[in-house]
């Protein structure tokens, strides 16, 4: 079951693409926004408007990688406030409410009843 807590946070973070962008980042140290276009099939802007939709609510922040050569690129990563969405747990308790709530979003996306 999920905390009254984290079903406040869900229900401000809304859509599926915006979790499945926290869960890509959640795995990682940061990744760019070309690099969640190629692991979410998204496009460029889509997927810029929904970080910058999840940093303005303190879900991620940025800093820049620097490459070999060229200019520094720009990443993001979590904030402490989007790792409270993902308590590690040993059961693996939360990670099935998780799919529950993207399989619901997804359904009400489609225009289908949730499973």
């Amino acid at each position: 079951m999920i905390s009254p807590m984290n079903q406040r946070l869900l229900a401000e973070i809304g859509r599926t693409q915006r979790l499945e962008i926290l869960n890509s980042l959640k795995r990682t140290k940061g990744m760019s926004v070309n690099e969640l276009v190629e692991k979410m099939g998204m496009s460029y802007m889509g997927i810029k408007q929904h970080c910058l939709t999840l940093q303005r609510d303190g879900y991620l922040d940025t800093w820049r990688r620097p490459q070999k050569m060229g200019r520094p690129e720009m990443v993001y990563r979590l904030t402490r406030r989007s790792h409270d969405l993902f308590p590690a747990d040993s059961n693996g308790v939360y990670a099935r409410a998780y799919e529950v709530h993207l399989r619901h979003l997804r359904s009400e996306r489609a225009g289908k009843a949730p499973l």
